[in-house]
This record gives C-alpha cells, sequence and structure tokens, in this order.
C-alpha cells in the first residue's frame, strides 16, 4: 500500500504556530505507520524528502526494508561542498521571499523539472508553501548525522540525467563507498526524476524493490 504524505510546511501540511521543524518529521513516519499498521516498509524520498528518509531509516532499520534516494546526499558523510552550494542558492531565495513570492515559486519550479507541463503541477503546489513554512525548515541542520558505519539496508541511488553536477557527483561518491548500493541515471528528467520521467523511474523502482 503506497503512502504519500507533505512534509512539514510543504503541500497541505500548512504551518502557522508551531515549535516543530524539520527533523520531527521521523516521528511523523513513525506514526503513520503505527496508525496504518505496517511493521516495516520500502522508503522513497526526493530532494530534500532524501535526507528525511536517511534520518528516519538512523534510528529506525528494523521498521526500513528500503531506501531509495532521489537528488539527494548522503547525511552521514561530509557535505560541506553541497551545503556551500545550498546556502549560496538559498541567499537568491531570502531575496525573492522577502520582495518576490511568486517569483521564488516559478524559479523553484524550473529549477525542479524539466518539462513544461511538470512544471506548472509544482509551481500549483508551491502556492501553498509560505513564508512560514521557512520557521519548520531551519530543523534541517539537525539531522545530519556523522557516521563510518556502511547500511546494512539496500540503497537506490537515482539521479536525473539533467540533474546539476553537484548532484551527480555527490551520488556517485556514495555509490562507491556503499557496498550494497546501485545507483542509475533517468534520462530525460531534471532533479525529480520521478516527475520528469515518471515511467523509467516508476520501473527501476519497482524492479529493486521487488529484488531487495
Amino acid at each position: 500500500m503506497p503512502i504519500s504524505f507533505a512534509l512539514m510546511g510543504h503541500g497541505l501540511s500548512c504551518v502557522k504556530k508551531t515549535d516543530k521543524q524539520l527533523d520531527e518529521t521521523s516521528n511523523h513516519i513513525l506514526e503513520i505507520l503505527k496508525i496504518e499498521g505496517i511493521d516495516t516498509t520500502h522508503l522513497v524520498g526526493v530532494s530534500l524528502g532524501s535526507l528525511i528518509i536517511q534520518h528516519f531509516a538512523y534510528y529506525n532499520p528494523n521498521k526500513t526494508k528500503t531506501l531509495t534516494v532521489v537528488g539527494g546526499y548522503n547525511i552521514h558523510k561530509d557535505n560541506s561542498k553541497m551545503l556551500k552550494a545550498q546556502n549560496k542558492e538559498q541567499l537568491k531565495w531570502i531575496f525573492m521571499i522577502i520582495f518576490a513570492m511568486d517569483k521564488f515559486r516559478k524559479y523553484i519550479s524550473n529549477g525542479l523539472v524539466s518539462i513544461d507541463s511538470e512544471r506548472e503541477i509544482v509551481y500549483k503546489s508551491t502556492k501553498s508553501f509560505s513564508r512560514s513554512s521557512f520557521r519548520v525548515m531551519q530543523g534541517i541542520s539537525k539531522i545530519f548525522i556523522p557516521s563510518d558505519k556502511f547500511s546494512e539496508i539496500p540503497i537506490l541511488l537515482l539521479c536525473g540525467a539533467n540533474d546539476i553536477d553537484l548532484t551527480k557527483e555527490a551520488l556517485t561518491a556514495w555509490h562507491k563507498t556503499e557496498p550494497i548500493s546501485k545507483y542509475q541515471i533517468i534520462d530525460n528528467a531534471g532533479h525529480c526524476a520521478n516527475m520528469d520521467n515518471a515511467d523509467d523511474f516508476n520501473r527501476v523502482l519497482l524492479t529493486f524493490v521487488k529484488n531487495a
């Protein structure tokens, strides 16, 4: 039974006044599994979501059958190069968020997907993303956990062929250091490969899950 959910501050999970931050998402996943009566699960995360599922799996390995990371990087290793690039990008966001929220939404949409029809879907979904959403985003810094242990959980690393080189470098390096990981490029796709090329993405994902 597939279950998808919106991170705090995203989609319909709007936030106004809360002391919770994004690192609480692992507890949310655990609660969802409890409510649905699910003991173990295959986790799929795209971009920011790919960091969250790693955080969950670290604390709940007995609940995690497989991890599929799309356009992400390893939260347990040195990510200084990636984080530096993200901080630089976020400086652009701040200006747009303060002065031109709609411009920010269009900018994000263009960066996440390559196909115009998919960009329209992303743009519509970002309309519920507000300035208050950034308060809960601050918790992302709490999910990075240095570790030299190899994962015993089967990991699928996916990257869109049109994603930035930095993402490809991060996933390639991760694959080389993770003995049981699988790495594949999804053709004709950007950062959100699951949207740009859903057919290939679903085929690769289902094959991995069935054989895990």
